[in-house]
């Protein structure tokens, strides 16, 4: 498998040197929009001479083009049919780890917060990924209480809304006082939950978990603040008393940071859609809070220490673990092959392909 560890003006260079552009998916598009903003030009040169000494670019009549080798892996980054975004909370160094897949070829691309260098590794398959998540990302994972309380609850958008709300103010509160709060710290006033709907405009809070194309029949149904704490209250979330809103007891278990290992979030996107999922990580299993259908509803769950994690992933993403690539034989028996690419450009190609279908190269 290679891995590159490259500067951001490295892996910019190589994206604007290959002979795809990225599209609007593209995990890419981050070091675009950097450039935008302005970017060291000086930098930029000093990488070119670097990466084409190094021979990463290399020079093709009067052009300076990417590497044929790499045109493959820079396919799939720039025209991704699927991208999975994971982000753990408690990994300090890491901003996001993201993978690109078309056709069953997967590429990592890890963004660091410090910006030192970006890594990029290749080549996965889906099952490579669940087995990279199941390894490196919950490696350090183990429990040491009794399983979780039995929970699953369907939420629609305006409680999710709600919940959010509430573990944002939790969460922000523990961060001025650096510490845990004391029980008469943990009542939240309503007044408190509009003003965060006020100050982060509802509709920025609504985007982590709602796709664009859901948003305006979000906003078309009303949604009703109060009304949603009501049902959280109901079904066993929140409770309610004089002194303001809280977590049940149920939900401490869930949400508390004392009760909270750490957390993942994870983004799933294609051309068509785009979902939020979260993993809170127990201290005697998981709390999955994963997409319900069509988007609009959350579906909320515990699961035991017992399930793989491997499987966990599957879980949450419905990875298909089939090849993308097939043929038929005579016998109706399905051959899986391995995905083919373009020399010339890095395309896919399909099994039969005598030409690129991108840049006509005769195969």
């Amino acid at each position: 498998m290679a891995i590159m560890y490259l500067s951001k003006y490295e892996l910019l260079t190589l994206s604007t040197h290959s002979r795809i552009k990225p599209d609007d998916l593209s995990p890419l598009t981050r070091l675009y929009m950097d450039q935008a903003l302005g970017m060291d030009t000086d930098k930029l040169r000093e990488a070119a001479g670097e990466l084409f000494q190094n021979k990463y670019i290399e020079k093709q009549g009067e052009k300076l083009l990417l590497a044929k080798e790499l045109e493959p892996a820079f396919f799939v980054l720039h025209k991704p049919g699927r991208v999975i975004a994971f982000k753990r909370l408690g990994m300090a160094e890491i901003n996001e780890i993201y993978f690109a897949e078309r056709n069953g070829f997967a590429v990592q691309y890890t963004v660091r917060y410090d910006g030192l260098f970006e890594a990029l590794v290749y080549p996965y398959t889906m099952e490579l990924v669940k087995k990279w998540f199941e390894d490196e990302l919950l490696k350090d994972v183990v429990f040491s209480a009794e399983p979780p309380v039995a929970l699953d609850l369907l939420l629609t958008a305006d409680e999710t809304i709600a919940l959010f709300a509430v573990i944002n103010i939790y969460r922000g509160r523990i961060i001025e006082l650096q510490r845990g709060l004391e029980p008469e710290e943990t009542w939240i006033k309503t007044e408190e939950i509009r003003g965060l709907k006020d100050c982060f405009d509802l509709k920025g809070l609504i985007s982590m978990i709602l796709t664009e194309e859901n948003m305006e029949d979000y906003f078309a149904n009303n949604p009703n603040l109060d009304n949603s704490i009501h049902s959280l209250i109901s079904k066993g979330l929140l409770q309610k008393s004089e002194k303001g809103i809280s977590y049940s007891d149920m939900a401490k278990g869930l949400f508390d940071p004392g009760n909270v290992v750490d957390g993942i979030i994870i983004k799933d996107y294609s051309p068509k859609k785009g979902f939020l999922s979260s993993i809170n990580i127990l201290k005697s299993g998981y709390m999955l809070f994963t997409p319900h259908q069509d988007g609009l509803d959350y579906r909320i769950r515990t699961i035991g220490a017992e399930i793989g994690k491997g499987q966990l992933l599957t879980d949450i993403l419905g990875l298909d673990e089939k090849v993308t690539v097939e043929k038929k034989t005579e016998k109706t028996e399905t051959v899986t092959e391995k995905p083919r690419f373009c020399g010339q450009c890095g395309a896919v190609l399909s099994a039969e392909s005598a030409f690129c279908r991108n840049c006509g190269n005769k195969l």
